[in-house]
């Protein structure tokens, strides 16, 4: 058996820690995004974001344009009520938002980078 012969929805779950809220990916982290990152089953060989694949897996295909954004603020959450879809210009603005709201628009980093980094790598 291949290493990625294992159906994708059962390597996904395997990866995932639920708690009372988020449901933290505990696979590959990319460290400079903060966002989780899965191989797709072959022959395709694309590498997925988790919150992605939890949301087609639980709710079905993302439209055309659209983007999910985590409405919790963790970046490793894939929990879908956690999630909303918005198009790529409204996902910018709400980020843009954010990083203004709490003074942080002049970081690259993700607000909330190192409390979810500890939630997302706790066992």
């Amino acid at each position: 058996m291949g290493r990625y012969a294992e159906p994708l929805e059962t390597r996904f779950w395997r990866q995932v820690k639920k708690t009372e809220t988020c449901w933290l990916w505990q696979g590959y982290i990319e460290p400079r995004s903060g966002y989780g990152q899965i191989q797709l089953s072959s022959p395709v060989r694309k590498k997925e974001r988790p919150h992605r694949v939890a949301w087609m897996l639980l709710r079905g295909p993302i439209p055309e344009g659209m983007d999910i954004h985590h409405t919790c603020e963790v970046a490793c959450c894939v929990n879908p009520d956690h999630m909303e879809l918005l198009t790529g210009s409204d996902h910018l603005k709400k980020e843009h938002q954010k990083r203004r709201e709490r003074g942080m628009y002049h970081k690259m980093k993700r607000v909330g980078s190192t409390s979810k980094e500890e939630k997302c790598q706790s066992s």
